[in-house]
């Protein structure tokens, strides 16, 4: 299977990391290799974070997992040929996810309040494909824990994107 980019984007606390690792497990059972680059991680720990982001997709195998919270504000979506998981989730789930981590509360709030909304983040992209006349929009709802069975479904729903794609 071709290098595959898939942009996995949402807000703080969506589960993004999480989708990304469930993701992964599941291609290793199933013989499907995906790669998890987490560009925030990246972005804290390497200088010049955009060229080791690139590198690193360039040289990944599989389906390359490009976790990043703010690919769409950062006008970087054509990183990913415009495809993207937007992973979604409710506010309450969100801040009950991220309170009692390394941030207090209120800047948990104020972090959160200065992204786009998902629906913002979704225009965005939707506008973006549209330009650019490719990419595929994934959407994954977590405002409860999803099931094993349904990060299964999302696992087929990529490789069905990729099938259409090669």
């Amino acid at each position: 299977m071709e290098n595959y980019r898939l942009g996995v984007t949402g807000s703080m606390g969506c589960g993004k990391s999480y989708a990304c690792s469930k993701l992964v497990e599941i291609g290793e059972n199933q013989g499907v290799v995906f790669t998890h680059l987490d560009f925030d991680d990246i972005r804290r720990t390497k200088p010049k974070p955009y060229e080791v982001l690139r590198e690193r997709i360039d040289h990944s195998e599989g389906i390359v997992l490009v976790d990043w919270a703010l690919l769409v504000e950062d006008n970087f979506i054509n990183l990913v040929n415009n495809n993207v998981l937007l992973v979604r989730s409710d506010y309450k789930t969100q801040l009950g996810r991220l309170v009692g981590r390394d941030l207090p509360e209120l800047e948990i709030k104020r972090r959160i309040d200065a992204q786009l909304t998902n629906d913002q983040k979704e225009r965005r992209i939707l506008e973006a494909q549209t330009r650019d006349r490719f990419g595929k929009l994934l959407s994954f709802d977590t405002p409860q824990n999803p099931s094993d069975k349904q990060y299964q479904i999302l696992f087929y729903q990529i490789l069905e994107e990729v099938r259409k794609c090669n």
